[in-house]
């Protein structure tokens, strides 16, 4: 899509998304912007939502989906709205926080931009003498105001700061020093004035290490640490709550479902086994399941990050202690040190601090995530009570506890011509792998039409068409290896029905590879039922009770017959009898015939009809003699009343 067919698209998608937001206002439902047009943007994902990916679309359509959208949206805490909601909480802020831990000190001196052009524009009027004790005041001052705040050692307001931050500019920048930066150019002049500032801030931490100093200075390190061991704290107990919550839905949703052969043997499905427990029920539960899937998942990233937190940490602060060791040992029993020793140290020392105080924000970042996830956690309505009588007496089974039980099996025998079975220890870098739906079982998957069951890679991963699928059991990787071309489009099309799948299941490109194809599932054929039955016809006198068979030469099963034959007795019964004779018949007699036991037979016939339509004819206009794309199919067929 060019650039300008983008642009259009982004003006209908946006056209659409003002309308769904008015719609929500008038009916009362508060939504943001950014959240609609997030919705959206998957929902159009759909080719038979009837908005293109380019947001064109016919009025009915486009009134259809806002009403389908607001129908959505009124439910702000149904669990799929909540789970949308996260997703796009998360995406847009989880990875954005890590690039803030190099961006802390830049941001800080953007901020302080105005207060650093005021010191690269400084003019003196006369540049043969020296600066009178104004102007060296207020340019002293504005410099150190700068170094305090870009270094974030304190407010350079309070006096003890102040004087410091002073002490330690006087110790590098005096003298003709001043006088030459004034006559640099505004890039050495920049360059100077970072350069001051990392020297100002490693002169007084040093101090403060010496406890000749450091007022405002927290022992960051110390602080750092308790908030390391309480973020870690906090994460853990979450995702205890949260694991609870998984095992138990995962357990309800994987007993409540059961896999079926059919008689014939080819083709295996999904049944509902809980008679109590109806669809909606289930729908309930799973919709649950894939907010606490996530919520888990989440949870598990930002605690790895704290973990990363914590070992960079540690690293920094054994760095930043080694500076100062060899610091100490520099200027250990001296009076005069020279600058080339130490002003290194001093600059190594600052960065080692910055990057301390930017794994301290990344940190804050970090827990602030999680404090908002915990609230979109409190928006849903779990009903607890209602999923507690579905699962009844049955045992909750841990992710572990499931795949144990499944360990005996193998997968690894299964020939297919389609679908390659892998050793995972045969795989270097298993982990690395990409598995497809986030390694959930594709089988059970599609059968329970959004049933998160984590697949077991022991049994062996199915590499099908260049990608890794897992799967519950040896019997969900036979039923999904019948036709894997299907149980995949099944799985697309599960995402289309269920938008917060696309970006957990990570499925989004997927979704746009089939976009051109509306329909992805096979249209299956029902097979009629056939039923064998049985027919009493008229009683018969048995053999066991006259010791004689018995046999209507004329037996109708008609009852028009039978009123036929009571007319011609009735007309019998009012004529004359005349003898006459017939050919000798006294030697006839009767014979016995023994027939077979009756069977049933089914026939079906068939009958040949016809019709005459019109002979279908189309033009291409445009094919020659044009520039533009304006060709088009002109219809020539006759129609049907000629």
């Amino acid at each position: 899509m060019d650039e300008k067919k983008t642009h259009e698209a982004e003006v209908a998608i946006n056209n659409i998304v003002r309308e769904i937001i008015r719609e929500c206002t008038n009916k009362g439902v508060k939504v943001y912007r950014n959240f609609v047009t997030y919705y959206v943007k998957l929902l159009i994902l759909d080719p038979n939502c009837g908005i293109t990916l380019d947001g064109l679309a016919e009025r009915n359509a486009v009134h259809k989906f806002v009403v389908q959208c607001l129908q959505k949206l009124s439910h702000q805490e149904h669990p799929c709205i909540v789970s949308l909601k996260t997703q796009m909480y998360f995406s847009g802020n989880f990875e954005s926080k890590k690039e803030e831990i190099d961006k802390h000190k830049p941001e800080m001196r953007s901020k302080l931009r105005s207060v650093e052009k005021e010191i690269i524009n400084f003019k003196y009027e006369n540049p043969e003498a020296e600066l009178n004790v104004k102007e060296y005041t207020n340019f002293m001052k504005k410099i150190i105001y700068y170094c305090a705040l870009l270094s974030g050692l304190g407010d350079p307001t309070e006096k003890e700061v102040f004087e410091e931050t002073k002490c330690a500019l006087k110790s590098v920048f005096f003298g003709d020093d001043i006088k030459y930066f004034l006559l640099q150019p505004e890039e050495i002049k920049e360059d100077t004035l970072l350069a001051l500032t990392d020297l100002t801030t490693g002169v007084r931490l040093f101090n403060k290490d010496c406890q000749k100093g450091g007022s405002s200075i927290d022992d960051l390190p110390k602080l750092v640490n308790q908030a390391l061991e309480i973020s870690k704290t906090d994460v853990e107990e979450t995702l205890r709550y949260i694991v609870n919550r998984v095992n138990f839905l995962t357990t309800l949703i994987d007993t409540a479902y059961e896999s079926v052969v059919d008689e014939v043997g080819n083709d295996t499905k999904t049944v509902i086994v809980m008679g109590f427990a109806t669809p909606e029920d289930l729908e309930y539960a799973k919709d649950f399941l894939v907010f606490y899937r996530q919520y888990e998942l989440y949870m598990r990233q930002i605690l790895e990050e704290v973990q990363n937190v914590d070992r960079k940490f540690n690293t920094t602060v054994e760095i930043f202690s080694n500076i100062l060791k060899k610091l100490h040992n520099i200027v250990k029993f001296k009076t005069i040190v020279l600058t080339s020793l130490v002003y290194p140290f001093f600059t190594d020392l600052a960065q080692t601090w910055y990057e301390m105080q930017g794994l301290a924000i990344y940190l804050a970042n970090l827990n602030k995530i999680m404090y908002d996830l915990g609230r979109f956690e409190q928006i849903t309505s779990y009903d607890n009570e209602r999923l507690s009588y579905l699962l009844g007496s049955y045992t909750t089974l841990t992710d572990a506890e499931r795949i144990q039980a499944s360990q005996e099996e193998s997968a690894l025998d299964i020939v297919t011509p389609l679908v390659t079975f892998v050793d995972p220890n045969d795989i270097e870098d298993i982990d690395t792998i990409k598995i497809e739906f986030l390694g959930f079982c594709a089988w059970k998957l599609v059968e329970t039409e959004g049933g998160l069951i984590p697949g077991n890679r022991n049994l062996g991963i199915a590499d099908y068409d260049g990608k890794y699928y897992s799967f519950s059991s040896r019997d969900a990787a036979e039923a999904f290896c019948k036709d894997p071309r299907d149980n995949v489009n099944r799985a697309l099309h599960l995402g289309r029905n269920k938008p917060e799948l696309i970006n957990f299941l990570q499925i989004f490109e997927q979704l746009i590879a089939v976009y051109d194809f509306p329909t992805l599932l096979k249209k299956k054929i029902k097979a009629r039922e056939v039923d064998q039955k049985k027919i009493q016809t008229d009683l018969h006198p048995s053999f066991a009770n006259s010791g004689k068979y018995f046999c209507r030469n004329r037996y109708y099963w008609n009852v028009w017959d039978w009123k036929r034959e009571a007319i011609i007795l009735a007309n019998i019964s009012t004529k004359m009898t005349h003898s006459t004779q017939t050919i000798k018949s006294n030697g006839w007699s009767s014979i016995k015939v023994n027939t077979h036991e009756q069977r049933d037979k089914v026939y079906q016939t068939k009958k040949d009809n016809y019709t005459n339509v019109p002979k279908p004819s189309t033009f291409i206009f445009g094919l020659r003699g044009r520039k533009d794309d304006n060709q088009h199919i002109i219809k020539l067929t006759r129609p049907v009343e000629e």
